[in-house]
């Protein structure tokens, strides 16, 4: 049996856990060098950061930074 023939008779009888593997560890981490590259472009930052950043920033309440310290002080166990 040639490489070639057992290549292709692993492809058959394994191709939907090849497409899971490909699926849930390949795209990931294609997703993640393609937004490296863009950060590293960009000068450490995105375009929509501010925005964002700008519009939580004006939700502000005590009441959520009470909220966010006891979810602080959860996770911290």
């Amino acid at each position: 049996m040639t490489i070639y023939k057992f290549v292709k008779q692993l492809l058959i009888a394994h191709w939907r856990s090849l497409l899971v593997l490909f699926i849930c560890i390949y795209l990931p981490l294609q997703i993640f060098e393609i937004l490296t590259v863009k950060v590293w472009q960009n000068g450490a930052s995105f375009p929509w950061d501010v925005p964002i950043l700008l519009a939580i920033h004006q939700t502000a309440l005590p009441q959520l930074d009470i909220f966010a310290l006891a979810l602080t002080r959860l996770g911290s166990f």
